[in-house]
């Protein structure tokens, strides 16, 4: 079989990325979510109904497609986010309806069970570290770590 590669105005290399970030994202709560008895509910009942609360650290670039997708899952809540520079926080917190609070107040938040760590690969480690510790999930992208035996604690 021989693939040949297209351009299509559609399919840009921008709009595969997002769109692969998304799927990566949606499978990643799916297996977050495996492990759990939840009820779907209606999207306009989410904020009452039960579910998986998710707070967002780093409120770069790349934020808002997460924001953007996990509206999709019913049984997801993005419930606040956190960045190194507040005003980036405060921005995504008032562009998509959620609170902006410190790294501390989501990691000490017990209605929060998953954190997003989208930070920069350099900070990945010290953030996901300080997730688990605090007893709840993290998804991350790659890489898990920048040095090997960091990946390997975690």
């Amino acid at each position: 079989m021989t693939i040949t590669p297209t351009t299509s105005p559609e399919l840009s290399r921008r709009t595969f990325i997002q769109g692969s970030s998304a799927a990566v994202a949606g499978a990643a709560l799916s297996g977050a979510l495996a492990g759990m008895t939840v009820p779907r509910v209606h999207a306009a009942s989410l904020d009452k109904g039960p579910g998986m609360k998710i707070g967002v650290i780093g409120c770069g670039n790349i934020c808002g497609i997460y924001f953007e997708t996990l509206v999709q899952f019913p049984e997801t809540e993005v419930v606040g986010c956190a960045d190194i520079d507040a005003a980036k926080a405060q921005s995504a917190a008032e562009k998509f309806g959620v609170e902006a609070k410190s790294v501390d107040e989501l990691l000490t938040d017990r209605e929060i069970g998953l954190i997003l760590n989208l930070t920069v690969p350099k900070a990945h480690f010290d953030v996901s570290l300080a997730v688990l510790e605090a007893g709840k999930h993290v998804y991350v992208e790659k890489p898990l770590a920048v040095r090997f035996e960091d990946g390997q604690r975690l």
